[in-house]
């Protein structure tokens, strides 16, 4: 199953792209390796653990990122993130999320 990930910043009342390229992964390997601790993640907050991804119905419940496994010094600000999710060329779904990030101390 392959993955793309776009990214916008909100920015003078509008989400605009962020990164100027689509980033790309094969979202199995990424389980295998726990890239961003995506296995735990699955494990531990849904019921999705391994592939290849039969159908059914999956969720995912009370999750709240580790910052620990992010790069450092993200830029503060509201993100949008959109996931598509394609396997053999063919599209499955498509997943965006919204989100803030802020300081420890603001919280």
């Amino acid at each position: 199953m392959k993955t793309s990930l776009q990214t916008w910043k909100f920015i003078n009342n509008e989400y605009r792209n962020f990164t100027p390229i689509t980033v790309g992964f094969d979202l199995c390997s990424a389980l295998k390796t726990n890239l961003f601790g995506l296995a735990v993640i699955a494990k531990e907050y849904g019921n999705w653990t391994n592939c290849p991804v039969l159908k059914g119905y999956y969720v995912m419940r009370q999750f709240t990122p580790d910052d620990g496994l992010f790069p450092p010094n993200l830029p503060l600000g509201q993100y949008k993130f959109s996931l598509t999710f394609n396997t053999h060329d063919q599209f499955l779904f498509k997943l965006s999320v919204d989100c803030v990030i802020k300081n420890r101390k603001d919280f």
